[in-house]
């Protein structure tokens, strides 16, 4: 609800979404004498004259772009200063205005070319909240059963309009039966899962032909995450896709395959396998496999018998396969398959 004429709510991650490209787009210098005009300001031929926070609020209110514009000064505020820290608005001096609204920005915003295409990246400014708004779109409930009858339930995250990336033991444990986004339930025509690694797709009908899917990045040490997917939760009625932030607390070779694998610090359950972690960087830097724990010793010897010691009384860490392995693994399985890797070009 909101109170006077001022909105003291949290935003909804649309409204984010909106301020945040709004903000982006008004202090553009392409845009600026584009922008005087319409406001009817004085426009200086000779000398570029940046705009402000009051400006760009009545620009809103102008172009009816958001009800009450002055309502969301606050936010306003704290969504310039967060791009500031970034280097996204660059400081431009005061107008003199109003409090907190004098403050005049120009924009230098270089983008991607992955970037250029979707707002996955604004994560890194406005959250995780946002980005699983971006994303939830995408994420697949893969369910079936194994050889006793008993029912399982897997994750996956559609990477191109016909292919589902999930874990490889996804599709070798269980008949898979289903595979939904939402209440939408995808016609599938056939399962690939990789002879080495623990990774597999699912090739299924067109979902989206308009859309920009996820595409993968490297991971980096430390990096903050969302890892999304669908465990089965006791006491709900339907099934609801679980998010967990947490970071990227290590990166390593898995002991069998000697796969690249990132260590994530959120808690993954059955049902997690297969669905995909994010960076708030805005894309995927790896797919859950399992968890592991703390060994109690380790040794060349130990790693070359595959006789460690694990201590199971310790809470484990979860793990998934990388990205930067999942790009060439996928290849592998389906060679015609463009999958987008963030190559920061």
């Amino acid at each position: 609800m909101e109170t006077g004429e001022f909105i003291l709510r949290p935003l909804t991650e649309n409204e984010l979404g909106l301020l945040t490209n709004q903000l982006l787009d008004f202090f553009n210098p392409m845009r600026n004498k584009e922008i005087r005009d319409f406001l009817s300001l004085p426009v200086n031929v000779k000398t570029m004259q940046p705009l402000s926070l009051f400006d760009f609020l009545n620009y809103l209110d102008k172009k009816s772009i958001i009800p009450n514009p002055f309502g969301y000064m606050h936010h306003i505020i704290s969504l310039s200063h967060k791009l500031a820290s970034e280097g996204i608005l660059i400081p431009a001096g005061n107008s003199g205005t109003a409090p907190g609204l004098s403050l005049c920005y120009y924009c230098f915003n270089i983008r991607t070319s992955l970037q250029e295409k979707s707002d996955f990246w604004l994560a890194s400014i406005i959250g995780e909240r946002y980005l699983r708004m971006l994303v939830c779109d995408f994420i697949v409930r893969i369910e079936g059963e194994d050889i006793s009858g008993e029912l399982h339930t897997g994750s996956g995250v559609l990477i191109a309009s016909d292919t589902i990336l999930t874990c490889a033991h996804n599709i070798n444990d269980m008949k898979i039966t289903s595979c939904w986004i939402g209440d939408t339930r995808l016609t599938i025509h056939k399962e690939i899962a990789h002879d080495r690694y623990d990774v597999g797709i699912i090739k299924v009908s067109p979902v989206y032909e308009d859309r920009d899917y996820p595409y993968l990045g490297s991971p980096q040490i430390l990096d903050k995450t969302l890892t999304l997917g669908y465990p089965p939760l006791r006491g709900l009625r339907e099934p609801s896709l679980l998010a967990q932030s947490g970071e990227i607390n290590a990166i390593g070779s898995e002991m069998i395959t000697g796969c690249e694998c990132i260590t994530i610090s959120s808690i993954t359950r059955p049902g997690n396998s297969g669905g995909p972690v994010f960076s708030l960087q805005g894309f995927i830097v790896g797919i859950v496999i399992s968890s592991t724990h703390l060994v109690e010793s380790f040794s060349a010897q130990d790693d070359e018998n595959n006789n460690v010691k694990e201590n199971h009384s310790e809470s484990p860490f979860y793990l998934a396969v990388s990205s930067n392995e999942l790009i060439k693994i996928v290849k592998e399985m389906d060679p015609a398959l463009t999958v987008n890797f963030e190559d920061f070009h």
